[in-house]
């Protein structure tokens, strides 16, 4: 395997830790060291992949959002409905939160800390992750698929709904992962559509 690849697969496995550490110390308490003995490296071995902390939590945060917008743009690419694209979209986004709860638990909760430039970057990625959902639903109002509704309100309610699913899913609560989307699908998209869009 190139040098390359094995050093993006071991950054991606020290991402993985650094989440799972920032996320039960929250970041402003967790260390290098903390990282660096979970991955039995030393602290100066970290140093290879990693500058320091705030470069770790800014490529998580990079990391979750090009997740989301790689899935959007998958959706708003493939043939068939408003409806099911809208429908695809939360989807992704409800089931991203739960099969990865670490890494979006993060990315929700230290925004605060990002560097500017990395915040700045997150704030772009929103308003235009965002902007396609509204635009989207625009086009489902104009069709009559969706009733007439503030389209930009409407999108940030429903990400927010899928977004919250990351703090409180459990897997042992008695529904599964897909089905947890679906309900979210479910109540976000009965709240837009028309009564003859559905039937």
């Amino acid at each position: 395997m190139p040098t390359d690849r094995l050093d993006n697969t071991r950054r991606e496995e020290i991402l993985d830790v650094a989440a799972e550490i920032f996320g039960k110390k929250g970041y402003r308490a967790a260390t290098l060291n903390d990282v660096a003995k979970a991955m039995g490296f030393t602290r100066a071995a970290l140093y290879y992949y990693f500058e320091n902390k705030q470069e770790m939590l800014a490529a998580l945060s990079d990391m979750a959002g090009l997740h989301l917008m790689t899935q959007l743009d998958k959706r708003l690419a493939e043939d068939g409905t408003t409806l099911d694209k809208v429908r695809g979209i939360l989807l992704d986004h409800a089931s991203a939160f739960i099969r990865q709860p670490r890494l979006f638990s993060v990315f929700q909760a230290e925004v605060s800390e990002l560097p500017t430039a990395a915040r700045q970057r997150l704030e772009s990625g929103e308003r235009a992750y965002i902007g396609a959902i509204a635009s989207l639903l625009e086009v489902g109002m104009d069709e009559g698929t969706f009733a007439r509704r503030p389209a930009k309100p409407s999108a940030l309610a429903m990400v927010g709904m899928a977004n919250s699913v990351a703090r409180w899913y459990r897997p042992q609560a008695g529904l599964s992962a897909k089905e947890v989307g679906e309900l979210i699908v479910d109540l976000c998209v009965g709240g837009l559509t028309t009564p003859s869009a559905l039937s």
